[in-house]
């Protein structure tokens, strides 16, 4: 029976661990979005001074709106890139080779592969979404980059420009314009997202088909529940 001192000791842990991996996830967040955001300030800073450094026979051949686009748009896809990801790119090599280390070992002890073999058949098949997938994705990203400058391009000249367009009376017209190259970008930032969300759903399914495979071979190999659900896990 749950002594009241042992109910103490088993709240008061718990609520010490939680507090302990609150910290830790908040910390974790934090360095990300401080990492994240020095890149993008120090890269704004180098695109900016190598701008200001470039003759005047270059700016009389460049657009100002497809070079703010590259030193605000760019660079702020880059943060979110960043902040995101890095954190993944340190945590998850770990936690991958436990995953291999343990079905290693856990195949040499049976003396069974046929496991090793599915995780890693498995692990190839996991990856061709993100590849294939993937290539698509930054081709269309690439796209919608280069178009959201002319929406910043035509924002520029319009307002540059502002007392010309009042004068002759083309404010119709100009929103026309902008809304166009507008909706484009929209349209190209749509098709982006419908491909990326596609690989979550895709490695998913191969994942399933995997367990779904080793739950065959388990039961063909008689496997007992106990070692079936520690493989899973």
């Amino acid at each position: 029976r749950l002594t009241l001192l042992g109910l103490l000791l088993f709240v008061g842990s718990f609520a010490l661990m939680w507090f302990f991996k609150a910290l830790a996830v908040y910390g974790n967040a934090l360095c990300m979005r401080w990492v994240g955001n020095r890149v993008v300030t120090d890269m704004r800073n180098q695109v900016f001074e190598k701008l200001t450094n470039q003759s005047l026979s270059f700016y009389g051949k460049v657009d100002m709106g497809q070079l703010i686009s590259r030193v605000m748009q760019d660079t702020d896809v880059i943060q979110g890139a960043v902040s995101n990801n890095i954190a993944s790119l340190t945590s998850m090599p770990f936690q991958i080779l436990g995953s291999v280390g343990f079905i290693v070992i856990a195949s040499i002890s049976n003396d069974n592969f046929v496991l090793l073999f599915i995780m890693l058949a498995a692990g190839f098949l996991m990856m061709l979404p993100i590849i294939l997938v993937g290539k698509k994705v930054r081709k269309i990203y690439k796209t919608s980059l280069h178009r959201v400058s002319y929406v910043f391009s035509r924002m520029h000249e319009v307002f540059t420009g502002i007392i010309l367009v009042k004068a002759s009376f083309t404010e119709k017209e100009e929103f026309n314009k902008f809304r166009e190259v507008n909706e484009k970008y929209f349209h190209t930032l749509i098709k982006a997202l419908k491909t990326q969300l596609m690989m979550s759903p895709l490695t998913e399914l191969l994942g399933v088909c995997a367990i779904a495979i080793f739950f065959v071979y388990a039961y063909l190999d008689n496997i007992s529940l106990a070692d079936i659900i520690v493989l899973i896990v």
